[in-house]
């Protein structure tokens, strides 16, 4: 205690959080000058503090005013506890949330999170691009209306029965009106209540994938019928021709 009477409070703090201590007490003091502003207020801020080894830690501390006996600011004091462990915390969920959202913004595939009454919660880019809309159209879309209300009831009761969707294929509105096939994968979003919040998933474009195996399926029936027809062919000639000939050669050699 003898050592940190002797250390100014800009050698405890670190540059930054300095300056915002003194930010936060200037507007504390100017709000002190309006006389209906409650004496007995305190404030938190959370600033970080230089230890003796040379560590630095990150404290929250909740401060009040001193007052002499006419009610003036003579002081501080409050109390502080170490929130270091917290604020790691933070920062990796934010580095987390921002590898996150990069994945997101630069797939390939379309991601939407859609809460459970079909309004979508977001989008990236891709699934702009794919549905046809704006960023600015967001707040009126629903998945009720881009898959249409029976196939909406489909995807609500097959995931919500199973707990994720994997490859269904569904019609697209886009919009200027046109449908496109869509293969759909989704998982649920839940609280940390295990409550289920909304759906989180893929739609790719199979609409180029359904054209060429629609045309290979007509290909293969072409091909089979045009082999059929070339079997009935042979049998129709070999009847009326050579096996009539073998038939009349075996009779004669009777």
């Amino acid at each position: 205690s003898e050592e940190l009477t002797r250390i100014p409070l800009a050698r405890l703090l670190t540059p930054s959080s300095y300056d915002t201590g003194l930010t936060i007490l200037k507007q504390q003091i100017d709000l002190d000058a309006d006389p209906v502003r409650d004496r007995r207020r305190s404030w938190t801020v959370e600033v970080e503090l230089r230890r003796k080894d040379g560590a630095t830690v990150w404290t929250e501390a909740r401060t009040s005013f001193l007052r002499d006996g006419g009610g003036m600011p003579i002081g501080i004091f409050g109390a502080t506890r170490d929130v270091t462990e917290r604020k790691q915390a933070e920062s990796r969920l934010a580095d987390s949330e921002q590898r996150y959202r990069t994945l997101f913004e630069n797939s390939r595939d379309a991601i939407l999170i859609v809460l459970r009454d079909g309004s979508l919660l977001d989008l990236n880019s891709q699934a702009l691009s794919l549905l046809g809309y704006s960023r600015d159209n967001v707040p009126e879309l629903n998945m009720r209306g881009i898959l249409g209300a029976a196939s909406w009831r489909r995807f609500r009761k097959m995931i919500e029965r199973d707990g994720y969707l994997r490859d269904l294929q569904l019609a697209v509105g886009r919009a200027d009106g046109s449908r496109i096939e869509g293969l759909l994968n989704f998982g649920l979003r839940r609280d940390a209540s295990s409550d289920i919040t909304s759906y989180e998933g893929t739609i790719r474009d199979i609409t180029e994938w359904k054209r060429l195996q629609d045309n290979l399926r007509q290909y293969m029936n072409e091909s089979t019928r045009a082999q059929e027809d070339e079997r009935l062919r042979l049998s129709r000639d070999l009847h009326d021709g050579p096996l009539q000939r073998v038939l009349a050669l075996s009779l004669n050699v009777e």
